[in-house]
């Protein structure tokens, strides 16, 4: 979530007055063609804005997707970053396959102790942005709106600002739209890597030098992977109801068309480590631990995923599931090699597919982090 700190300095530089839009590719639209677009973009908005407030209502269930981000920036001056967003979307069926299609993101994100506040209306037929309105409080202590009005290319038809003191432009917000929609594509299709373990599109993390450890026992690996695991539990248990904390959640709220209504929540946590390399110090965010909830009909489903914290590689694996009538709980350990060295519990899973599942999380969590 760089955007959000970068947000931050250009928020303390909108004084200036810098004016964008003479930069700006603009729609090339009659007037009559103009006026048409923007009675579509009204009705549109007017159609989602409904459509949102019957969502979860009425015996049905919700269908959207809400993201959290929460950073810690200088934790001894107290600058912490947030950032949630919710993606609403309608599904339909092509070809026996469900198509999920986003129309309407409501984002929110705190800076500087003021909270800003952005809307998109998409159209949901090719994920394309149509309007955007901003609204935020500098440091200055004054309010700034703006309006974003788009043709059915992406280009400008108009913006409208309450001030030319603003930070935002038509280009930013089309960027923003496209970060956001292209994560909840991640989300919902839910493979970023195949079964085989090739990485598609999603970045795999930080480069560092793992530090030189010797070859461990077996009863000294998992007893590193209990004190690792201890570790990690308490500092989410001490960060749960602290507002300086790392940690990014998703939930997604789907509805379905070709099965029962299911939700599924993410829960990544992160710290930030320190390499030390020859000719620099560097600080990087590094994932240490991952939880996954599915529920739906007759169906529950808790999975935890333990992380070293130089090689990212997966050192622990815990699932407990509960289907029906039937129930099972299981633990996998893994050496320095990647190898599981020992299973415990009533898993019926002869193929583990832990580390692709990992490695597909952890390309999930990165992917937020960098764009």
């Amino acid at each position: 979530m760089k955007k959000v700190f970068l947000g931050l300095v250009l928020a303390m530089v909108s004084a200036t007055g810098y004016a964008q839009e003479g930069q700006t590719a603009t729609s090339k639209l009659t007037k009559e063609q103009k006026d048409a677009r923007m009675d579509e973009i009204r009705s549109a908005y007017a159609n989602a804005k409904q459509k949102m407030s019957k969502n979860g209502k009425n015996g049905q269930s919700p269908r959207d997707l809400w993201i959290e981000y929460n950073d810690v920036i200088d934790k001894a001056a107290d600058v912490t970053e947030w950032e949630g967003a919710t993606i609403y979307f309608d599904s339909d069926t092509m070809g026996g396959i469900e198509v999920n299609r986003p129309y309407f993101i409501v984002e929110n994100w705190a800076a500087h102790q003021h909270t800003r506040y952005r809307e998109m209306l998409i159209n949901p037929k090719d994920s394309t942005l149509m309007f955007c309105f901003r609204h935020g409080e500098t440091d200055a202590g004054f309010v700034v709106e703006s309006r974003y009005y788009y043709d059915t290319e992406g280009l400008l038809i108009e913006a409208k600002h309450n001030t030319s003191n603003t930070w935002s432009s038509p280009e930013g917000e089309q960027e923003e739209a496209k970060r956001l929609i292209d994560l909840f594509k991640t989300v919902t299709q839910g493979v970023l890597i195949t079964r085989d373990g090739t990485m598609a599109d999603a970045p795999s993390g930080p480069k560092s030098a793992t530090p030189l450890v010797g070859p461990r026992s077996k009863d000294q690996q998992k007893a590193y992977i209990r004190s690792l695991y201890a570790k990690a539990k308490k500092k989410i248990a001490e960060e749960e109801h602290e507002y300086q904390k790392r940690n990014v959640r998703l939930v997604l709220h789907d509805q379905g068309t070709l099965w029962p209504p299911m939700t599924t929540e993410y829960k990544f946590f992160f710290d930030t480590r320190v390499i030390e390399l020859p000719d620099q110090k560097r600080h990087d965010n590094y994932c240490y631990f991952i939880s996954e909830h599915r529920q739906r009909m007759g169906f529950d489903s808790y999975v935890e995923y333990l992380f070293d914290t130089y090689s990212q590689d997966l050192l622990f694996y815990y699932c407990k599931c509960a289907e029906e009538n039937e129930q099972w709980e299981w633990r996998r350990y893994y050496d320095q090699q990647g190898d599981c060295f020992e299973q415990t519990g009533n898993s019926a899973d002869d193929v583990p597919l832990d580390k692709n599942d990992a490695k597909n999380l952890l390309g999930l969590f990165y992917k937020v982090m960098s764009e």
